[in-house]
């Protein structure tokens, strides 16, 4: 009974997610872009949080999936406050006012974007089988923090060049330099490690990943993919290009995954 609830719950914030999403796009077409087309990023990201929190908790439960974000959210929100203060480990960044309010000089949409992309490379790149193997924990951590560094590389040129933020040293990448990067490899791998060691993620397995939670990326990319061809930045199509073909590989390795349990029932 609880596993169809969750399922319905699940179900209805996957609705609404790619409603907000769907919103985004009559945005993205029927207004240029200026600064109020983000003044609704923060409703959005509450939204998409809650639909993380509950694929999540249809793999890890739920007092596993808040613990991690929880863990996920506290590191990043360490490191941006670090960052404020001492320019490590991302650099000289200033975040406008566009994007809502400050909390220890970091604007709160920021921190809790970037957890929710963690939560999702945690969720994306975990083992499907229970393995306490440092190995495996290893990979899975270093794996999580590829493929956030890959979203750093997508998301902060993007806010450069959108007058979201602004860097005191110009870079090499539309204006954002390399350290950044590798700053958030490290901070990733760091908060990857921490959730997954703190929570012994990898002995919780109660179903396999849904089909939604790429869904729901691919058309995210796929919104971004307008606005980057909107606002004319040539090298960021490339890259969400690759993303949503990766995206929509996974969604149909996901399915197939589903069918075959809803068959033959025996996932950790």
């Amino acid at each position: 009974m609880a596993n169809i609830k969750l399922k319905r719950i699940e179900s209805a914030l996957f609705i609404i997610s790619c409603l907000i999403i769907a919103w985004g796009f009559i945005g993205l077409i029927l207004k240029p872009i200026t600064v109020t087309l983000f003044w609704g990023v923060g409703i959005a990201l509450l939204l998409l949080t809650l639909f993380v929190l509950a694929t999540a908790t249809k793999i890890l439960g739920f007092w596993k999936s808040i613990s991690t974000m929880l863990v996920l959210l506290l590191i990043i929100m360490s490191a941006w406050i670090l960052n404020n203060y001492r320019g490590w480990p991302f650099g000289m960044v200033y975040y406008h006012d566009i994007l809502g309010w400050h909390l220890l000089k970091v604007v709160w949409v920021v921190p809790l974007f970037w957890t929710l992309i963690a939560t999702n490379a945690l969720l994306l790149t975990k083992p499907n089988k229970t393995i306490k193997d440092p190995k495996v924990l290893f990979a899975w951590s270093f794996d999580s923090a590829i493929m956030v560094m890959l979203y750093s590389i997508l998301i902060e040129p993007l806010t450069s060049q959108l007058g979201l933020s602004t860097w005191s040293v110009q870079g090499q990448v539309l204006g954002v330099p390399f350290t950044v990067f590798l700053g958030w490899f490290i901070v990733a791998f760091i908060a990857s490690v921490a959730a997954i060691t703190i929570l012994k993620l990898w002995a919780i397995a109660k179903a396999p990943l849904s089909w939604h939670m790429p869904t729901v990326m691919m058309a995210v990319h796929a919104l971004l993919l307008v606005l980057v061809i909107k606002a004319n930045i040539t090298l960021l199509i490339f890259f969400n290009l690759i993303a949503i073909v990766y995206f929509a590989y996974k969604i149909y390795k996901q399915k197939k995954v589903n069918i075959h349990e809803s068959l033959n029932p025996s996932f950790e």
